[in-house]
């Protein structure tokens, strides 16, 4: 007998997103898989939002819509409800790609992976879009408490599943409801440290969508001062190596800020200081070459207009 489809849950935190929710739910709806347990969870939208829910209740397995505590608690609300093989929760502005949950089982079915995740494509729309790759091919604790100096050491939430049964046996399916922007930040920081059987799928098959309303876009210091937070909050987990990194990129941050900000000329003197004190680190930033590159054509003008 052939074996069934895994059942796949997808939990859509929703509020006053009735402009993108309709597209969301059909890029799910649409993947025509057969084990599918759709939660929309929506924060008494006052929009358009309910009328495009209830349009759509035929295909959606549990939806409610009440006053919620935010995002984090929305999701914790679909996790209570889930009973699907793996879990996976999907923004109400972003999309999964066509033939996106055939392509992921194909590849994990009778496996014992915990933790999946791959790249996405970014944009203002599917067709205007471009591949973003993530950095990391582990789920390195080190590298995620990075997410601060760049976005490269992040895993986007649009591309993760996670096994049902390892968040429920390490007591891991529940997200900081105190967070208002990097939840999923913290909750994969501390899955990390229960060492998940973790597997990246290449072929990026979602969308995350580019838009002046985007939280992330609107709110991006926020977001940062947030994700610091939860760096200090796992820092003492790192190796002392890990550690010493970590605050090297933290101090070439503050220096480019810094820099930035007050549009300071740096010359080679200062440039060969912040290697220095970085520990080269900053020599694989793209700000510091592009300093470097400022320099030599300063050095070049001069020495042609001489």
């Amino acid at each position: 007998m052939e074996k069934k489809n895994l059942k796949l849950s997808i939990i859509i935190p929703n509020f006053n997103s009735g402009s993108t929710l309709e597209q969301t739910l059909n890029s799910i709806i649409g993947q025509n898989y057969p084990n599918l347990e759709l939660i929309v969870i929506d924060g008494k939208s006052t929009d358009s939002s309910l009328e495009i829910i209830k349009k759509y209740k035929q295909h959606i397995n549990y939806w409610v819509s009440e006053i919620d505590r935010g995002q984090a608690h929305a999701i914790n609300k679909g996790l209570k409800i889930a009973k699907g093989d793996y879990i996976a929760f999907m923004n109400a502005d972003d999309l999964y790609l066509p033939g996106a949950f055939n392509h992921f089982e194909r590849l994990i079915k009778n496996k014992s992976y915990d933790f999946i995740y791959g790249n996405v494509m970014v944009g203002i729309n599917p067709l205007n879009s471009q591949i973003i790759k993530n950095s990391l091919t582990t789920l390195d604790l080190g590298k995620l408490l990075l997410f601060f100096f760049n976005v490269r050491y992040i895993i986007p939430s649009q591309s993760v599943w996670i096994k049902r049964d390892f968040l429920i046996q390490n007591e891991l399916d529940i997200l900081d409801e105190s967070l208002n922007y990097c939840m999923d930040l913290e909750w994969y920081c501390r899955i990390s440290l229960y060492n998940p059987y973790t597997f990246k799928i290449k072929k990026p098959y979602s969308f995350f969508r580019l838009s002046g309303n985007t939280k992330t876009i609107l709110n991006a210091k926020a977001m940062k001062e947030e994700s610091l937070l939860v760096a200090q909050k796992y820092l003492f987990n790192l190796k002392n190596n890990q550690l010493k990194n970590w605050h090297r990129y933290k101090l070439l941050d503050r220096i480019l800020r810094k820099i930035y900000a007050k549009k300071l000329k740096c010359n080679f003197t200062v440039l060969a200081w912040i290697l220095k004190k970085t520990g080269f680190i900053s020599i694989f930033d793209k700000r510091i070459l592009g300093l470097f590159k400022l320099e030599i054509k300063n050095e070049i003008r001069n020495i042609t207009s001489n």
